[in-house]
Order: structure tokens, then sequence, then C-alpha cells
């Protein structure tokens, strides 16, 4: 995801769709990193938007680390 992408939110895979263009979360170039078992909340935030890597999906089979990449 190089040129950034949208989804329906961060928390919930499987989210429907907004009802408004604007209710999308973007996010900023970045690269997943997936993991066995889970990512520690502690060590990354669950922000989109925090400036460093965060944890997408968190606590479900579909859990993975964003991280921001210019």
């Amino acid at each position: 995801m190089l040129q950034g992408g949208s989804d329906t939110g961060n928390t919930d895979p499987f989210a429907p769709p907004p009802k408004s263009p604007k209710q999308w979360l973007s996010s900023p170039a970045h690269v997943m990193l997936v993991f066995p078992g889970n990512l520690d909340p502690a060590v990354f935030s669950g922000v989109h938007r925090s400036e460093g890597p965060w944890i997408m999906w968190a606590g479900t089979l579909y859990e993975h680390l964003m991280v921001p990449v210019k």
C-alpha cells in the first residue's frame, strides 16, 4: 500500500461500508506486517494517525501492523 489506502475502519475487518464518503478511514503510504500471535497494544498504538506503526484490526484473526513509509 505504498500509495496509501482507505478502509471502513481500524477495528472491524467486516464492517459495512460507511454511508458517507467522509467516514472512510484514510491510511498514509504504509507496509503491512503480519506476525503469529497477538501484537502488544502497550508497544504499538491502535490509532491510525499516531505518526508511527499502529495495530490494524487488533484482536481479530486479521490483526497486523501498519508501518507508515515516505
